[in-house]
């Protein structure tokens, strides 16, 4: 027996209770998309089934964001202060002291990203 859910795009078929939790985390399912369960003849919405409420991404979640946001900016910022410098010959320590801010910045959006895009596992 298999889960169906009814989309206004159409029908999909499930497997198991994961793999629709599975797709509501990369917006395949919404919370106001349909459930079907093996055994039942009733659907019901799925931000209303009991096993998956809690799957549901709020708002924010789902709210597109700009890895880095301001440490990009400051990379971008900084590094070209650095070179500007470079090529208008300013004190070295004006230069280096950009290229450190610019090198800080950007390992800040490497790590934002990298903590960004880590899956977060319920198993233990």
């Amino acid at each position: 027996m298999s889960y169906r859910v009814r989309t206004p795009d159409g029908q999909l078929e499930f497997a198991s209770l994961y793999e629709i939790a599975k797709a509501l985390r990369h917006g395949l399912v919404h919370g106001e998309d349909e459930i079907l369960s093996p055994g039942q003849e009733s659907w019901v919405r799925v931000s209303e089934h009991t096993a998956l409420r809690t799957e549901i991404p709020t708002a924010r979640q789902n709210r597109p964001r700009i890895p880095g946001g301001f440490d990009l900016v400051g990379t971008v910022v900084f590094a070209l202060t650095g070179l500007v410098g470079i090529f208008l010959g300013w004190s070295a320590w004006v230069v280096y002291a950009a290229v450190g801010a610019a090198v800080w910045f950007s390992t800040r959006v490497a790590l934002g990203v990298h903590a960004a895009n880590r899956v977060k596992s319920r198993r233990r």
